[in-house]
C-alpha cells in the first residue's frame, strides 16, 4: 500500500510538474524582459544547478526600501527566510503543498519542511538560514547572501556521506557613479534531484528532468524574483 501511494504520488507531482511547466512556457516571453536562466545537471554524479537573476526595479518596493536601509542584512535575512513559507501558499502551488515548522526539544526551529498537503510526504526540507556578506571592491560591489541548505525530503536523492546542496539568494548592491542599482539572484548547488534517478544520468532521463522539473523551478524562481520586489521590509 505504501508502495502504491509513493508511485501515485510521483504521478500526482509529475502532473504539477507538467501543468506549470506549460505555464512557463506562456511566461517565457514576459520573463525575458528582466529575468535571466541557467540549469544543467552533471551525467557521471547527478547535481543539478540553476542560476536566476534579475534587475531589481529602480521603482520597486525593495530597491527603495534597501536603499535607504541602515540594516541591509536583516533587510535580506528577513526576505529571504520567507521563501519555504510562500512556496507552499496558495497562490503558488494551489493547495499542493504545506510548510511545516520542526522544533527541537528546547522549542527551538530546527528544520522546515514542504510537505505534499494530501499524504503528507516531506518533498524537501530545509535546515536554518546562513546568511553572509561579501565584499568585491574591485567592481565597487557588495554581496549580501541568504542560503538554505537542504537536509533531506522526497525529491533528493540523499546518502550519508554527501550533502543534499542548498538553495541561495543574493541580492548584490553596485554603486557606480553615486547610483546604487541592485541585482537578485538565486541558485542550487550540489542538489541530487530524485526525479531525474541515480547516477550516472542518461541523456533520456537528463533531458525529462529538464523539461520538467527545471522548468518548474525557473517559473517558481520567477514568481519569488517578482515576490521579493514588492517587499518592504
Amino acid at each position: 500500500m505504501r508502495e502504491f501511494s509513493y508511485c501515485h504520488l510521483c504521478a500526482r507531482q509529475l502532473m504539477h510538474f507538467m501543468t506549470l511547466a506549460a505555464l512557463l512556457s506562456l511566461c517565457y516571453p514576459i520573463m525575458g524582459l528582466n529575468f535571466r536562466w541557467s540549469a544543467s545537471i552533471c551525467p557521471s554524479s547527478g547535481i543539478a544547478t540553476s542560476r536566476e537573476t534579475s534587475i531589481v526595479p529602480a521603482s520597486s518596493n525593495l530597491h527603495r526600501t534597501f536603499h535607504s536601509s541602515r540594516s541591509r542584512e536583516a533587510l535580506v535575512k528577513d526576505t529571504f527566510q520567507r521563501y519555504p513559507s510562500w512556496l507552499a501558499g496558495w497562490r503558488v502551488t494551489f493547495g499542493c503543498l504545506r510548510a511545516d515548522l520542526l522544533r527541537n526539544k528546547s522549542g527551538e526551529q530546527q528544520e522546515i519542511a514542504i510537505n505534499d498537503a494530501l499524504f503528507g510526504v516531506t518533498l524537501l526540507s530545509f535546515g536554518q538560514g546562513k546568511p553572509s556578506k561579501r565584499h568585491q571592491r574591485r567592481h565597487c560591489q557588495i554581496e549580501y547572501n541568504y542560503m538554505l541548505p537542504i537536509v533531506g525530503g522526497f525529491m533528493t536523492m540523499t546518502s550519508p556521506e554527501d550533502s543534499c546542496g542548498a538553495l541561495s539568494f543574493s541580492l548584490i548592491s553596485t554603486c557606480r557613479d553615486d547610483n546604487e542599482s541592485f541585482v537578485l539572484e538565486t541558485s542550487v548547488s550540489g542538489y541530487r534531484p530524485k526525479f531525474a534517478g541515480p547516477a550516472p544520468v542518461s541523456r533520456l532521463r537528463a533531458g525529462i528532468y529538464r523539461s520538467t522539473q527545471s522548468l518548474v523551478h525557473a517559473y517558481v524562481m520567477w514568481r519569488f524574483h517578482h515576490y521579493c520586489y514588492h517587499q518592504t521590509g
